[in-house]
């Protein structure tokens, strides 16, 4: 019995793995669709993807520095007020 609420156990997680990807994707999608009409984004359209690269450098480099996170974190929170 244990066996069976174990293999349940995991087949829900995945499930609801599943239906988060649908949703992170259905989402990203809705960001993309309005960050192009963001008027900035039209005059340098590589800026965004660069802001993104150079984060996602600087994260891993310096994993341990829980501060990037939390200013990521609070910048993105600023970014939504704005928009």
């Amino acid at each position: 019995m244990a066996k069976f609420a174990e293999h349940l156990r995991n087949g829900s997680r995945a499930l609801a793995g599943l239906v988060l990807i649908i949703f992170a994707v259905a989402f990203s999608a809705a960001v993309y669709a309005e960050a192009g009409q963001i008027a900035w984004r039209e005059r340098n359209p590589a800026l965004f993807g660069l802001g993104a690269g150079v984060f996602a450098l600087i994260h891993l480099l310096f994993q341990r520095r829980p501060f990037l996170y939390v200013f990521a974190h609070e910048i993105s929170h600023a970014l939504a007020c704005a928009l």
